[in-house]
Formats: C-alpha cells, sequence, structure tokens
C-alpha cells in the first residue's frame, strides 16, 4: 500500500513538470503569436498611412483642378451665377469624394474624415457664390465627414447644410448661418459660434465641449445628447431647443434663456445658471450638483418631487435660500404626480 501511494505521488510529480513545460511553451507560443499579430498590424498600418497619403494627394490634386474651372465660370458671369452644369458637379463631386483615416503623427486618426469635401466648401464659401446657386448646392451636396479643423468660416451661409461628423474642432463659425444644418455628431470642441444661427438645426450627440456658443441662437435647436461642458453660452437663446440627456456640465449659462425646454436627463452639474430663464422648464432626472442658481427665473417650472427645492440642498446647488424664499412646490392637478414651482407672492 505504501508503495503504491509512493508511486502515485512520483507519477504525479512528473505529470505537473510536464504540464508545466507544456504550458510554458504554450506561453511562449502565444507571445510569439501576440508580436507576430502586433507586427503585422503595424504592417497594415504603415500601408493604410501610405494609401491614405496617395489617397489625399490625388483628391487634393483633383479639387485644384475643379475649382479653378468653378471659378472661370464665375468669372464669366456678371451676377457670380454658375452654370447648371457646375452646380451639378459640384453636388456630384462633393458625393464621390471619400473619406479616409490618414495619417496624423506616428498613427492614423480614429474615425475617417474626407479633407477634400472640407476643401471644397471652403473653397465654395470663399467664392462668394450666388445665394439662390448655393443654396442649390448645399441642398443636394454631401459635406458629411468633411475635415473642416481650424477652418475660417465666419459668417458663412451654412444654412441647411449636410454636416454630419464633420469635423469642426476648433473652427471659426462665429455670426455664421447654421439655419437647418444637420451636424448630427459633429466635432465642434472649442469652435467659436457667438452670435450664430442654429435654429431647427439638427445637432444631436455632437462635440461642443469648450466651445463658445455667446448671444448664439439655439431656438428650436436638436440638442439630444449632445455634449457642452464648460462652453461659453452666455446670453444664448434655447427656446424649443431639445436639450434631453445633453451634457451642461460645468457650462456657462449666464442670461440665458431656457424657458419650457426639456431637460429629461439632462446634466447641468456646476452649471453657472446666473440670471437664466428656466420658466416652463421640465426637471426630470435632471442632474443640478452644485449648479449655481442667482436670479434664476423658475417661475411654473415643472418638477417630479414635492420636496425638489430640498433635492437641491441635497445636491449642494448655490442659491437655494433665495429660491426657497421665493418659490413654493405645488401638485399642478389633483392627482397628477408632477409638481409646478410658482413664485410665493
Amino acid at each position: 500500500m505504501i508503495r503504491r501511494i509512493v508511486f502515485f505521488r512520483i507519477f504525479l510529480l512528473f505529470l505537473l513538470a510536464g504540464m508545466g513545460v507544456w504550458v510554458h511553451s504554450l506561453s511562449d507560443a502565444n507571445a510569439d503569436l501576440s508580436a507576430a499579430v502586433e507586427e503585422q498590424t503595424a504592417l497594415l498600418e504603415r500601408q493604410a498611412a501610405q494609401i491614405s497619403a496617395l489617397q489625399s494627394d490625388e483628391q487634393a490634386h483633383q479639387m485644384i483642378d475643379f475649382v479653378q474651372r468653378i471659378q472661370a465660370d464665375l468669372d464669366g458671369s456678371m451676377e457670380n451665377r454658375l452654370s447648371e452644369r457646375s452646380i451639378e458637379d459640384i453636388i456630384s463631386l462633393s458625393k464621390a469624394l471619400s473619406s479616409f483615416r490618414y495619417p496624423d503623427g506616428d498613427s492614423l486618426i480614429e474615425v475617417p474624415l474626407s479633407p477634400a469635401r472640407g476643401q471644397l466648401l471652403t473653397a465654395l464659401v470663399q467664392m462668394g457664390i450666388d445665394s439662390a446657386d448655393f443654396a442649390r448646392i448645399k441642398a443636394g451636396a454631401s459635406f458629411a465627414s468633411a475635415d473642416l479643423h481650424d477652418a475660417d468660416l465666419h459668417g458663412a451661409d451654412l444654412s441647411g447644410a449636410d454636416l454630419r461628423s464633420a469635423h469642426l474642432k476648433k473652427a471659426k463659425l462665429s455670426a455664421s448661418n447654421l439655419n437647418g444644418a444637420s451636424l448630427l455628431e459633429a466635432n465642434l470642441w472649442n469652435a467659436d459660434l457667438s452670435f450664430a444661427d442654429l435654429r431647427h438645426a439638427d445637432v444631436r450627440r455632437a462635440d461642443l465641449r469648450w466651445s463658445k456658443m455667446t448671444s448664439t441662437t439655439l431656438h428650436e435647436t436638436n440638442l439630444n445628447g449632445a455634449r457642452m461642458h464648460a462652453a461659453q453660452m452666455k446670453g444664448a437663446d434655447l427656446r424649443g431647443a431639445d436639450v434631453r440627456w445633453a451634457q451642461f456640465v460645468g457650462t456657462v449659462l449666464i442670461d440665458a434663456d431656457l424657458e419650457g425646454v426639456n431637460l429629461k436627463g439632462a446634466a447641468l452639474d456646476r452649471a453657472n445658471l446666473k440670471g437664466v430663464r428656466l420658466c416652463k422648464a421640465r426637471f426630470s432626472r435632471t442632474s443640478l450638483t452644485e449648479a449655481i442658481f442667482e436670479a434664476t427665473d423658475l417661475d411654473s417650472a415643472v418638477v417630479e418631487e414635492e420636496d425638489w427645492i430640498q433635492s437641491l440642498t441635497d445636491a449642494r446647488a448655490i442659491g437655494v435660500p433665495a429660491i426657497q424664499a421665493k418659490y413654493t412646490v405645488t401638485p399642478s392637478v389633483k392627482g397628477n404626480t408632477f409638481y409646478v414651482v410658482r413664485r410665493a407672492d
């Protein structure tokens, strides 16, 4: 019996030792495989960068020739009008230009963009095309995913333009007309939109962090899910805008008009709401941690809790005593589950 136990232990030791060798070999094989995969990935990225560079150069040369032809067409007109063929060619070219990942430093950009579409739009804006002709171009052309970072589009009429997923980081868009434009998921990080007109624009899930929107008109603009962290929105007009799930964290909204907006799921943590009109606004699952309430108009705002003002204290909001002295919260209609903030006097 003792011999059997000893034999079993020796056999077990040999088995474990063998497994250790096998595991070590497997680990080495996995390491070699990982290294091979990384090397292959790096090779593919270098090849993609080379292809992207060729694409960019080819489209750049194509764009120069095309813009020169359009300019010649304009020069032959006394009223900056384009021929029917030129308008159709611009629309067709805008749709044909491709988006791709091109080199940015030692790596490729994360999201495919179209530098040529950006160049085309910038050139068209600078040409001073007749407004009726340009309106036809904007109605049919696509500038989606256009690379327009740092572009100077101050005062440009981009109303109704298709700028979905466009890269407008740090772009100069002050006093521009973006009425009805599609800026769905566009990158407007640190862009200057001061005094711009974005009425009825689709700005859903756009990145507007650190943007400048002083006195910007956002009347009935769709800002659902937009990110506006630390944006400067003093005096902005957001009446009737859809700001559900929008992020206003640290945003300066001094003297802005948010009358009647639906703030469901919106985040206004640390937002400066001094002098903001929030009358008739709807608060539902709205985050207001450390928000600044000073001379804020909350008359007829709709809330979900009868102790909503107390909840502002719990959220460490600033200016709550003044709100408690000025407003009361009462049921809207008997049997309803929401409440209305009313002036105490």
